[in-house]
């Protein structure tokens, strides 16, 4: 259930309790059906962030609130004062979210880029397209330029 994780990250941006919702009932993410604990050290060792609640008679998915400490996020460009631009990247999806998130519970959050680019080549807050999504220096604590990458398909072994 993708989309009910979307929303736990936008809950933990306003610093609420977690999200509550129905969506992911009978599904792997129920704690009747391993909780989202796909691993066994994850099983035996996780902490549990689903719980099966009851409201009104009907069974809902309650994923709570955990404090991130760290995550690494992926954009195309930095400015030399820390903004990113995800013009560049395959999926544009919850960069914003996990960044925001992560930095409302004091956490780190490291950025990996392509490259590094001058002051003033883009502007947060301006109007962009979707592909130009940016994410601004106040998110952000740490930039890591790609060394070497290979982007090359060479077909299946």
């Amino acid at each position: 259930p993708l989309g009910s994780v979307a929303q736990w990250f936008r809950s933990m941006v306003g610093k609420k309790p977690g999200h509550l919702t129905k969506v992911g009932l009978k599904t792997f993410a129920d704690p009747r059906f391993g909780g989202g604990k796909g691993k066994k050290i994850t099983r035996e060792q996780g902490q549990d962030i689903v719980q099966l609640v009851n409201i009104n008679g009907e069974d809902c998915l309650f994923y709570k609130y955990i404090p991130f400490n760290a995550c690494i996020i992926r954009g195309t460009y930095a400015d030399e004062d820390g903004n990113i631009s995800l013009k560049g990247e395959a999926i544009i999806a919850h960069h914003f979210e996990i960044a925001a998130a992560t930095r409302n519970a004091g956490g780190i959050v490291i950025c990996q880029v392509s490259e590094i680019v001058q002051r003033g080549c883009f502007r947060c807050g301006a109007t962009v397209t979707a592909d130009e999504m940016k994410l601004c220096d106040r998110h952000i604590q740490l930039i890591s330029p790609l060394v070497f990458q290979s982007e090359k398909f060479t077909g299946l072994a």
